[in-house]
């Protein structure tokens, strides 16, 4: 069985994903939303908190919550993902030959002695 939170969540979501909420149109507020879901203000809080974490929404303080541009972000975040993992591997490609050329030399050099 769902947690409260995680139904109202799934049902704002869904809303959003099919056009019942457009994109940066203004979705009802904390009160409203307790209203029609029947839950605690911390319920949808903590919904609200997980959706515009995933980036579906975002809030206007003082001026209420919104739909994001989820589609267009969910792209670039992707996006920005594979340019991340390409970034990190010629990083790798050149600090780990000279990391590697570099312990063998400490290590393999002959020690040298003050006395």
């Amino acid at each position: 069985m769902e947690t409260k939170y995680v139904m109202v969540k799934k049902n704002i979501k869904h809303h959003i994903i099919n056009g019942k909420y457009k994109i940066n149109e203004k979705i009802p507020t904390e009160s409203e939303l307790m209203a029609i879901y029947s839950v605690s203000r911390y319920t949808i809080r903590r919904a609200v908190g997980d959706l515009e974490h995933e980036g579906y929404i975002y809030r206007v303080q003082g001026g209420g919550m919104y739909v994001n541009d989820w589609i267009n972000n969910k792209v670039r975040s992707e996006r920005s993902n594979q340019s991340i993992g390409v970034i990190t591997t010629h990083i790798a490609d050149i600090f780990f030959p000279i990391l590697s050329v570099a312990l063998i030399r400490l290590f393999l050099m002959p020690a040298t002695h003050y006395y």
